[in-house]
């Protein structure tokens, strides 16, 4: 059994109603829970939160301090207790809350001497990418290594990742940002051009090119894509780069292609006052992909669909982390389509447990939940489009049983 000191406790709604939002938002607001989970431990990386906009994550080196404008905080304090717990920054008695982070924290607080790609594009990457678990993935331009990373994550247990850049310095840091996500055995980072030299890969089943000109690696790396599974993004800022990323798809036979953004809008979640807020990532860049066979056939007979899109899918993936080694509960009405999405994703769905609730929404009997299965060693509950506050009452109530000692 893996250890429970690696154990989240997220729950995640899964809707397409604002309704259930708001109830949502009045939930957490007057029920307060304690998710109990491991103490944290020497060595481990950890997410410090003071408030929206200060977060930080960092090394619980017990030797150590964390410093900030508002105080410090010694980690030796920090190390036993609990992710969760809140602790006061000396002198000035700012309270910091300390966290266990997710693969989506990761993204904006690595060091890093490029612009970052955003959790919702790495989630459409791994969609149309294909990056399945033991998938075989080639990227040129690692830049601070968080796709690297995340690529690597979603690609366990025997996938690689097998990534290029040209910038020494870079290279440095993205390999220690790497390692900081536990992702080096599943990655080989090196100094090198893709666009001068040829290598030895074949079968590859994702290639990824964030460079500045990828549409002159396209007919150089062709070849090493898988013929039938292989695909292929083309990363880049501007509508100019696009065109050319298209034709060179075109040229090399690439027999499907298309190219999307995605803008991302926030939302004020009140009772009779939810509206989007006047500011939004409208631009970070355009995610242009290519296959040999149609990827829009495939997808549909997987069975996506405007709720259930791969868009949405990537976002799930990468927010709720959804690997192999997390042990989730999805409670779903009237065999949602997300059962069968995921049964062919993964293949493996031992880990995986599906609760139709079509006759019991309210769950008062959790008894075909909790056979055979150890609830207190779920990490993540999912709620699919089926949100009730007696739900989401006993969906807390499994999360908080104490998860057994090691």
């Amino acid at each position: 059994m893996r250890s429970s000191s690696e154990r989240f406790g997220l729950i995640i709604n899964f809707t397409d109603s604002l309704p259930a939002l708001i109830l949502l938002q009045k939930f957490f607001a007057f029920q307060p829970f304690e998710i109990t989970m491991q103490p944290i431990r020497a060595g481990e990386r950890i997410y410090l939160i003071l408030d929206h906009h200060r977060k930080w994550i960092r090394t619980a080196n017990p030797t150590q301090q964390f410093h900030s404008d508002k105080g410090f905080i010694d980690f030796k304090d920090v190390i036993g207790k609990h992710p969760g717990q809140t602790f006061l920054l000396s002198p000035y008695h700012r309270k910091v809350a300390i966290l266990r982070p997710l693969l989506s924290d990761f993204i904006f607080h690595m060091k890093r001497q490029s612009q970052i790609i955003y959790p919702e594009d790495i989630g459409s990457i791994l969609i149309y990418g294909n990056a399945r678990p033991n998938s075989q993935i080639l990227e040129a331009g690692t830049g601070s290594g968080t796709v690297t990373g995340i690529l690597a994550n979603f690609s366990q247990p025997d996938g690689h990742i097998y990534s290029f850049d040209i910038r020494e310095s870079a290279l440095k840091q993205a390999k220690k940002n790497i390692e900081h996500m536990g992702m080096k055995e599943h990655t080989t980072v090196d100094l090198g051009n893709i666009l001068e030299k040829d290598y030895n890969f074949e079968n590859i089943n994702f290639i990824m090119l964030d460079l500045a000109t990828p549409w002159l690696a396209v007919p150089r790396v062709k070849k090493y894509l898988d013929p039938v599974k292989g695909r292929i993004c083309l990363f880049s800022p501007t509508l100019e780069q696009v065109k050319k990323n298209i034709n060179a798809l075109i040229q090399n036979q690439f027999q499907w292609y298309k190219t999307f953004e995605l803008m991302k809008r926030f939302y004020q979640v009140k009772q009779n006052a939810t509206r989007p807020l006047g500011r939004m990532v409208g631009h970070t860049g355009y995610m242009t992909y290519g296959a040999f066979s149609s990827v829009d056939k495939k997808l549909q007979e997987i069975g996506f669909d405007d709720l259930y899109s791969p868009e949405n899918l990537g976002n799930l993936f990468i927010y709720a982390q959804f690997t192999l080694d997390r042990k989730i509960l999805i409670l779903t009405k009237d065999r949602s389509q997300l059962q069968q999405i995921l049964t062919l994703w993964f293949q493996n769905t031992n880990n995986i447990t599906f609760q139709d609730i079509s006759n019991n929404e309210d769950m008062e009997d959790f008894s075909e939940v909790a056979e055979n299965q150890d609830t207190s060693e779920f990490d993540i509950i999912c709620l699919d489009n089926c949100f009730s506050e007696p739900l989401f009452s006993k969906s807390i109530g499994i999360l908080t049983q104490t998860p057994p000692e090691e």
